[in-house]
């Protein structure tokens, strides 16, 4: 069955929350506009396995924070492309 766009929305937004959050609370690390592709690339495939644990062992509250690391390095990576 096909998704409404309201509900795509809604999910979005709920995880956009998480997300936000996430990097509000990581704010005092610093920016990655000066980190080299490939160490935000490691950095990802690092929090996909986080991620991958946390299912394996059915802890998914620590799996929706680990979604959020997963995203918060998409977008670094995301970012670098656009504006070097």
């Amino acid at each position: 069955m096909a998704m409404s766009k309201q509900e795509i929305d809604n999910i979005v937004d709920q995880f956009v929350i998480v997300l936000k959050e996430k990097l509000h609370k990581n704010l005092h690390k610093g920016g990655w506009r000066t980190e080299d592709y490939r160490y935000l690339l490691s950095r990802l495939k690092e929090e996909t396995d986080e991620l991958e644990n946390a299912l394996n062992e059915q802890n998914f509250e620590n799996a929706i924070k680990e979604c959020a690391d997963v995203a918060a390095f998409t977008i670094f990576i995301n970012d670098r492309i656009i504006n070097g």
